[in-house]
């Protein structure tokens, strides 16, 4: 565990990635370069076309959208930085919350907590930090384009295959699904069920960032 002392920010995971790094299967995770993870010590990030960024090992060489220079644009989470898990929560028929992984129930503050929202299940990436169970750290950041990833990368990310069965450990709530060639395609599949309607699909190769994160003590582990 890193010492440096960092404020936590949140990372949201779904219900399916939180399931592999509890599990010890997910060492890294990747978001698309955007406004809200990246900033730029010379020029406003929003005067720069992201989507043409150029990855340089740790940062970005983006464009301006309207002029003739480029300008580097680093990550927002960098090594050491500590990360409060944002995971999935849901409504209880008794009102109260639940974790939507393993319905656990919510405590804020040593007390169960009421359910305060209108929809029925909270999207991880909208859970108040006060509701975090989970802490990890930010080990190592890269800048990539999507298809630069390797099969120990797509490996790295939780996309596994079991011999004893003959699939891929499945990233999906409903269960496995049929083996794919690589980790790499599994990965591919994984991220368009997630990116592509947003435009950020496996094809557009949009440049991301590629972080590790440390593995959940024992004592963070839930049954699974």
């Amino acid at each position: 565990m890193p010492t440096t002392q960092s404020k936590p920010v949140g990372l949201a995971l779904t219900p399916d990635m939180l399931r592999a790094w509890l599990m010890g299967h997910k060492s890294n995770t990747r978001r698309v370069l955007a406004r809200s993870n990246a900033y730029c010590d010379l020029a406003p990030i929003t005067s720069l076309d992201l989507s043409r960024a150029e990855p340089h090992d740790d940062h970005f060489i983006a464009p301006q959208k309207d002029g003739p220079y480029k300008f580097a644009v680093r990550p927002r989470l960098k090594p050491d930085q500590a990360v409060y898990i944002k995971e999935a929560l849901v409504r209880g028929e008794d009102g109260l919350a639940y974790y939507r992984q393993d319905r656990a129930p919510v405590s804020v503050d040593g007390r169960r907590l009421v359910w305060p929202w209108r929809v029925r299940v909270l999207a991880g990436r909208y859970m108040p930090r006060a509701c975090a169970r989970f802490i990890s750290w930010i080990t190592s950041t890269r800048a990539q384009l999507l298809q630069q990833i390797s099969n120990q990368d797509a490996w790295d990310e939780g996309c596994r295959i079991y011999p004893d069965d003959g699939v891929y450990w499945s990233l999906d709530p409903g269960g496995p699904i049929p083996l794919a060639d690589t980790p790499r395609d599994e990965f591919q599949a994984l991220w368009n069920s997630i990116n592509d309607r947003r435009g950020h699909g496996w094809d557009a190769n949009p440049p991301v960032w590629a972080h590790g994160l440390t593995p959940p003590p024992d004592a963070q582990r839930i049954a699974l």
